[in-house]
């Protein structure tokens, strides 16, 4: 393991030995080749342009003017591939990366080893898959095609510089760039390590919306509103704080990089390359010319002014390209730490891999039966749980095992199925050596996993049927639990393809997952609380079912009602320390027949399924099924939200400037808009003096003037500096103004989105990913403002100029340049908005596709389906990179067009010349130009390529627009539906002090009635118990009352204040324990003592103790002892088993007391005596039970009861207890 050679990243840009996306860096070499040439050669005609109409040499001007156009074409064209190619390299690498780290993910159950017991850690996986290998693709591609055209740049301008004036002219330009800007980032580089405090905070940020959207209907239960938002706002913040400390990192660094080597005019690139030439012209000047007076007209200056141009332009490019390989490195400085993150990610894999391949030797046999020999069992940490652990199950018998919470019941299936290691003893099973239990052993969770697909791929998973099973077979299977019409309301609905996990109640799922054993047809099944919300008699029916097939059940459970159906019993005693082994095996007094054989097809299983029917064995089981998705009604349809905002506002202007008031903005953010308004305001006056002093040195250098050109220089020099200062105050403000917008705008997002649990209300996909969007809306907005706002400023400012110097001419060819784009963007702008939308969309279901996998896991690994998650996951990724090379090749033709006509270095340098020209004509002197005529002429172009550049931003804005308002308009259709999620309230009075009903028709979503006219009272000490089947309305019950679900017109409810619920999937927050216990409020010192009897009565006193093995606390700090023992902070879910969540879940119930708890089977998994004291805990504690049951349910503690689903018209009744309390 410790010679493991490191992994880089670059070994996932390569298959089979070889680099992805081969012939298109080839492509990018020789496009890079061709653009330095072509840069050069349009310095030459500049050269041309300059000589020829300053001499009235019209033949060579013309002829010039004819060659320009199609070199700016060819440049145009090439520059166009160039990017083309550079984002298909980084999409094709960023495919084979992804790929690479899937298949390493999924191999060998990694996901489930890098959350739970490998040696390594890793918590954020979905968002280095999803996130940071896009980064690091980008940034490399990017520092690819920058290295490589700047090599070529320098080497084709030294080149020519060399031919032209000799090896001294080149000394000049190489000591800027290969001493001066290397001694800069070396005095000046920063810790780049810091940045990666941006990336982990990025990643809590979106984990931590990932997990508010997937356990939306726990928050709104909980009414955890309060709670999350806090936890959202704190992880929003830590981001702020991350950036803000990234920048100060970075801040010096970051001001050398802008004065040396900023390629934005007037930058130092520029004063290098004109006082270069400036220099040069000195050397070449010899004794047979003469000396100029500076406002003599002379025709030498014509050949000195081209002669400088043409210096100028080649130290201009032999300064940018050997700067741009230095600004590549430093870049690749910086993107390293994308790459590091997922450099981590590898090692890791590496790490599990050498792991496996060290481990223990072989501890498992193939056989035809399960038997565990001498086994024991310890916790990743190292905890024994069990020891000499001895059983075997033979072919059609059936074991049940049982246990107190945290006994290792699932432990031993977590050892058979290779999640675990085993240190001492054998296993003895079917498929030994295969990983997982989905073959001959196969293994049926509480919680069934659900794939993101079709009805289809839900009951074959882990495999996947091509093109799915045929609908009247999907429904032959779906029938034997009572499923069947599922088929029909998904057709219906167009649901086929969804995600079944939200739209599925527990029971639904639980009622496909034994459908999912009836089609697999194991020959052991291992049922690991699998039937705890689904009613006795489907219990019952899967008994019979699995012995109709030949299926042998290994059962975990804590009722002793399902020893019946077993011939023996494995009991975990908990008693490990005392008689050192913690378990028993029994063998029970049970009638129960042996399975039958094995069925050997589908068809033969249909038979013996249908005769068993026929016989009346699943009669009960489904006498109602008519539950539907558990997901709350839908408030207005997407389409409706969209029309909504593009009718209140019209224009993409109005939908941003809209986005951005969804926060409301405080005085810091409009003294900083104010403060950047001012910056963008004075920087063209400081450019123009730079400029003055760039001209300045035209004219002394052509004089001869040593001293006058260092004056000039050093001049340049403070002024650039200054001018340096005013661009990175600019950029402070903005990023201050940004990261303040965006944490108001996310603050009310997250409040609105959280109040009431409006996002759960709502149809709108990944509701609370979309709030991640404001920050890359806010970025763009923030490079618009900067760039095209401070250029527009610059045209502006020089407008009055080109018309005093030029006339109306310039004003027109301006005017022509907008007619131009408005053409291009008529006939030939695809609809960016909507290929940005659909990024940002597909984008988002591959990050909520990634993070589903960190929460189950565990699932995942128990029915080995990691395969057919990353074959779902690649397939996703696939549209995404799809989508992405279509809008590539989509926007060529766009943006080569855009590019021709309106980037100043093509088609608009042509009329530049134009409009020099007609200055020329109209101001220079009849006996030729004089050096100071020259810095007239030297001035006056740069008012013109400052005015073409201003044209450039503004047209090449409603592009960017487009991608703005297709965010600005996601947010604002989140917006929307929130509001309009908000707006229905429920009608519910809160001034009584009991619950009553009446008259309330109870229906699903889709309106199907479950109960008509729903009448009761629960006063306060008289529990009510609610019993039905499956389907039959009492969580739907449990959600009206809570306010989630509407109650009508005409319906009389009233629910005190002092109203919580246990759901049935136990809910644990991201805290420290206090927090589980105190939730929806966050733990205080104050709260101790009460959350501390909280935690005695449900028995999770040692909870506390759990610091002493080294979980962390809320500073990060070992916790021991009970006093900080409140501080853990770990993942709940992860560490406690099913039965201790259940129980810490009802600790808040006894921890806040509120009058009426809704207790919706919130006991499922823990044991019937353990279950029976904690019921009467809660009536001691003056708490009125609402008890959700299947059955008649510890009737004493109850005064009436509710039935759901009873054979009559309203579909009720209610009836008095006996044994109730009156």
């Amino acid at each position: 393991m410790e010679s493991c050679r490191r992994k880089r990243f670059t070994d996932l840009l390569q298959t089979a030995g070889r680099f992805a996306a081969g012939p298109e860096i080839v492509v990018l070499f020789v496009a890079s080749g061709l653009n330095a040439w072509l840069m050069l050669y349009k310095a030459w005609l500049m050269r041309e342009f300059v000589t020829g109409q300053n001499l009235g040499r019209w033949k060579e001007w013309f002829k010039a003017l004819a060659k320009f156009p199609f070199a700016i074409l060819a440049s145009a064209l090439l520059s166009q591939t160039t990017k083309y190619v550079q984002a298909r390299v980084s999409m094709l690498w960023r495919k084979t990366a992804t790929s690479s780290l899937l298949r390493s993910y999924f191999s060998n159950m990694n996901y489930y080893k890098l959350l739970h017991h490998g040696s390594v850690r890793i918590e954020d996986v979905d968002v280095r898959i999803c996130s940071d290998v896009r980064s690091g693709c980008d940034a490399l591609t990017g520092v690819l095609i920058s290295g490589l055209s700047g090599v070529m740049m320098a080497s084709f301008s030294t080149w020519a510089l060399y031919q032209r004036r000799g090896l001294s002219a080149v000394f000049l330009p190489y000591i800027y760039s290969f001493i001066i800007v290397p001694l800069s980032y070396r005095l000046t580089s920063p810790d780049w390590s810091v940045s990666r405090l941006v990336q982990k905070a990025n990643a809590a940020y979106q984990q931590a919306l990932t997990r508010v959207e997937q356990a939306g209907e726990s928050v709104a239960m909980l009414r955890g509103d309060e709670f999350e938002k806090e936890v959202l706002n704190r992880r929003a913040a830590d981001r702020i704080l991350a950036e803000q400390t990234n920048w100060a990192a970075m801040a010096r660094f970051e001001w050398f990089q802008h004065f040396i080597s900023n390629p934005a005019m007037p930058g130092m690139w520029q004063s290098v390359a004109s006082f270069g030439a400036a220099f040069i012209a000195m050397q070449a000047y010899g004794p047979g010319r003469p000396v100029l007076d500076p406002w003599q007209p002379n025709q030498a200056v014509v050949y000195e002014y081209g002669a400088n141009i043409s210096d100028f332009w080649q130290v201009f490019y032999a300064v940018r390209g050997a700067s741009s390989f230095f600004t590549a490195v430093e870049t690749y400085k910086r993107s390293k730490q994308n790459l590091s993150r997922v450099e981590q990610l590898q090692d890791a894999f590496a790490t599990l891999e050498s792991e496996s391949n060290e481990a223990a030797p072989e501890r498992f046999r193939e056989g035809s039966c399960i038997a565990f020999d001498g086994v024991s069992i310890d916790t990743p940490t190292g905890t024994p749980l069990l020891a000499g652990l001895s059983f075997k199950v033979e072919p059609g018998r059936h074991l049940v095992i049982c246990g107190h919470n945290g006994a290792g019941k699932s432990s031993i299936f977590r050892c058979l199925a290779g999640l675990w290691p085993i240190a001492k003893g054998t296993i003895t099973c079917p498929n030994a050596h295969a990983s997982g239990l989905h073959g001959d052993v196969y293994y049926l969770p509480q919680r069934p996993v659900n794939i993101l697909g079709t009805l289809s791929d839900q009951l074959t998973y882990p495999h996947q049927v091509p093109g799915g099973l045929p609908i009247d077979e999907l429904r032959r299977w779906l029938s034997y639990v009572g499923m069947a019409d599922f088929v029909d309301r998904a057709e219906e609905n167009g649901t086929l393809g969804a995600d079944w996990a939200s739209r599925l109640s527990l029971s639904e799922q639980q009622r496909l997952g034994i459908a999912r054993v009836l089609y697999r047809r194991p020959q052991f099944a291992i049922l690991d609380e699998c039937t705890s919300a689904v009613s006795k008699d489907m219990e019952h029916w899967l008994f019979q079912a699995a012995n109709e097939l030949g299926i042998s059940c290994v059962t975990i459970c804590h009722r002793p009602a399902l020893l019946e159906h077993h011939h023996q019993m494995l009991r975990l005693t908990g008693r490990l320390a005392e008689d050192g082994l913690g378990w028993e095996l029994v063998d029970l007094p049970s009638n129960v027949p042996e399975a039958k054989p094995p069925a050997g097809s589908h068809a033969e299983a249909h038979a013996r399924l249908e005769e068993l029917q026929k016989a009346g064995g699943c009669r009960k089981a489904f006498a109602v099924d008519k539950s539907a998705a558990v997901h709350a009604p839908t408030v207005r349809s997407h389409q409706c939200h969209l029309d909504v905002v593009q009718r209140r506002y019209p224009s993409a202007l109005q939908r941003i400037a809209a986005s951005l008031q969804l926060g409301q903005l405080h005085h810091s953010s409009k003294l900083c808009a104010a403060l950047l308004l001012v910056c963008m305001l004075l920087r063209p006056q400081g450019a123009w003096e730079v400029f003055r002093t760039i001209g300045g040195s035209v004219s002394v250098a052509m004089c001869n003037d040593g001293i006058g050109l260092c004056a000039e220089l050093l001049t340049n020099i403070v002024y650039a500096a200054g001018l340096c200062c005013l661009d990175r105050l600019a950029e402070a403000l903005s990023r201050q103004l940004s990261l303040q917008v965006w944490s108001e705008l996310a603050t009310a997002m997250h409040s609105k989105a959280l109040k009431g649990a409006a996002f759960h209300k709502v149809d709108v996909e990944n509701p609370m990913q979309r709030i991640s969007e404001a920050k890359l809306l806010l970025e763009e907005i923030k490079g618009q403002l900067q760039y095209t706002g401070g250029v527009t400023i610059q045209m502006l400012y020089c407008l009055p100029l080109l018309v005093r110097g030029g006339g109306l001419l310039p004003a027109l060819q301006l005017v022509l340049l907008f007619a131009t784009h408005f053409l291009v963007r008529t006939y030939w702008m695809p609809n960016i908005k909507a290929m940005t939308a659909e990024t940002s969309q597909i984008e988002d279901q591959l990050q909520v596709m990634q993070s589903r996998i960190r929460y189950l896991a565990e699932p995942i690994a128990f029915s080995n389906g990691g395969e057919a998650e990353r074959q779902r996951i690649e397939e996703h990724f696939q549209r995404l990179c799809d989508h992405r090379l279509n809008s590539l090749k989509q926007e060529f033709t766009y943006n080569f067009l855009t590019e021709f006509f309106l980037l100043y270095d093509n088609l608009p340098i042509w009329f530049h010349r134009l409009i020099s020209f007609n200055f020329a004509w109209r101001n220079v002197p009849i006996g030729g130009a004089s050096p100071a005529s020259a810095v007239q002429n030297y001035l006056y172009d740069r008012t013109i390529s400052m005015s073409l550049v201003g044209v450039q931003a503004l047209t090449a804005f409603p592009a960017e627009l487009a991608k703005m308002d297709a965010r600005a308009t996601r947010l604002l259709e989140l917006q929307q539906a929130l509001d309009a999620a908000s707006r229905v309230q429920p009608r519910i009075e809160s001034d009584g002090v009991d619950i009553a009903v009446e008259n309330l028709t109870l229906s699903t979503p889709e309106r199907t009635v479950l109960a008509e006219g729903l009448t009761f009272e629960v006063k306060r000490s008289e529990a009510i118990l609610i019993t039905g089947p499956n389907g039959a309305g009492k969580t739907a019950l449990a959600r009206v009352l809570l306010g989630l679900w509407p109650a009508g017109n005409g319906v009389k409810l009233s629910v005190p204040p002092s109203f919580s619920i246990v759901p049935q999937r136990p809910y644990l927050a991201p805290g420290c324990l206090g927090d589980q216990v105190t939730y929806p409020k966050r733990f205080g010192k104050d709260d101790e003592v009460n959350a501390w009897k909280a935690l005695e009565k449900v028995g999770l006193l040692y909870l506390l103790q759990r610091g002493d093995r080294g979980v962390k606390g809320a500073e990060g700090s070992e916790v021991a002892g009970v006093a900080e023992g409140w501080l853990f902070q770990c993942d709940w879910e992860d560490q406690l088993s099913g039965g201790e969540q259940q129980r810490l879940a009802l600790s808040r119930v006894l921890f806040h007391r509120p009058c009426f708890a809704v207790l919706d089977e919130c006991t499922s998994m823990v044991a019937a005596d353990v279950e029976e004291r904690l019921y009467q805990t809660v009536v001691c504690s003056e708490i009125t039970p609402v008890t959700m049951s299947q059955r008649l349910f510890l009737p004493q503690l109850h005064s009436q009861e509710l039935r759901l689903g009873v054979d009559s018209p309203s579909k009720w009744s209610l009836a008095q207890l006996r044994n109730g309390n009156s």
